[in-house]
């Protein structure tokens, strides 16, 4: 088991994995990454662990509790049982079922219109200056991935996009926003699809791919929150799993200035603030072959930091 954990590992200098070793914290394990590790062990272990278990397993020590119960669960487990545990992501990405959330059909006024009134405050008080929209096809989907500093970043990215690619332009956002009845109404008519945020990964997943085959694009924040010194944060690898198993394109998107003109728990400076000077690029779309989730990943922040 051992193993299996200390060879999905991004860190390399791993010494002494014992039962009290965070996955995510020691080892860097993301939430694909788990997966990967629970599909891993099942293949090991001959077992199925169920995705309801993954939000208890925070440490090498869950990992051996939860294994020890559904082995004790199903004491007759062996070489001779006669159903295979779905071991790999595209399995359990089929597997999931997800019935509660609904795309909404290319745009609309509120979307047309909303996006460009919160846009153009960028362009007029702040000087915001747009690049690379050239490199911009509506005919294909695509999964957008954008450095995030602060929340005026998807609104300089809807609103740096042409209508006919802003339309079917998606983005995942927490689930609870939508608790809020005005919120609950806006957003979804600004392409929001909310979901769990320590909840089911999969389900997001399984979102994302149904956006993208049915002709779609995604904008994605691979670090996942906002950076909190300006510095860019380390990558997740769901952004790259997508793209392995979609087949689509990736777009990289470089933001400037916006930590800087609106920090977290902040207000958003007015006065002054073109001396920022803030910019929104869109890079070529980049497409990779042999390499892995995680050499992918690696790839994609390189390139964002040098856009």
């Amino acid at each position: 088991m051992i193993d299996i954990i200390r060879e999905l590992s991004v860190q390399t200098e791993v010494h002494d994995i014992n039962p009290r070793t965070h996955l995510q914290f020691d080892l860097g394990l993301d939430s694909l990454k788990l997966i990967e590790c629970m599909s891993l062990m099942e293949s090991r272990f001959r077992l199925t662990i169920p995705q309801e278990s993954f939000p208890r397993i925070e440490t090498v020590g869950d990992v051996v509790d939860v294994i020890r119960e559904i082995k004790a669960s199903v004491p007759d487990m062996g070489p001779d049982m006669d159903q295979e545990p779905e071991i790999d992501f595209a399995s359990r990405l089929a597997r999931e079922s997800v019935a509660d959330y609904k795309i909404r059909g290319n745009g609309g006024l509120f979307l047309r219109f909303s996006c460009l009134l919160t846009y153009l405050p960028g362009r007029i008080l702040w000087g915001l200056k747009v690049s690379g929209t050239g490199n911009l096809d509506p005919d294909r989907p695509v999964i957008f991935i954008a450095n995030h500093a602060s929340n005026i970043d998807p609104i300089w990215v809807f609103g740096s996009l042409p209508w006919n690619i802003r339309k079917k332009t998606f983005v995942l956002g927490k689930s609870e926003l939508l608790k809020s009845p005005v919120l609950s109404f806006v957003l979804p008519r600004l392409n929001m699809i909310g979901v769990e945020r320590s909840g089911n990964v999969m389900s997001a997943i399984k979102i994302s791919s149904d956006i993208l085959k049915r002709g779609d694009n995604l904008l994605i924040f691979p670090e996942g929150t906002r950076t909190r010194t300006g510095r860019m944060g380390d990558f997740r690898t769901g952004a790259a799993q997508l793209m392995k198993e979609t087949g689509v394109a990736v777009i990289p998107v470089r933001i400037k200035g916006s930590f800087k003109i609106y920090p977290p728990g902040k207000l958003p400076k007015i006065i002054g603030a073109r001396k920022f000077t803030p910019s929104l690029r869109f890079g070529k779309p980049l497409t990779f072959h042999n390499l892995n989730v995680d050499q992918i990943t690696a790839r994609f922040k390189e390139i964002i930091s040098k856009m």
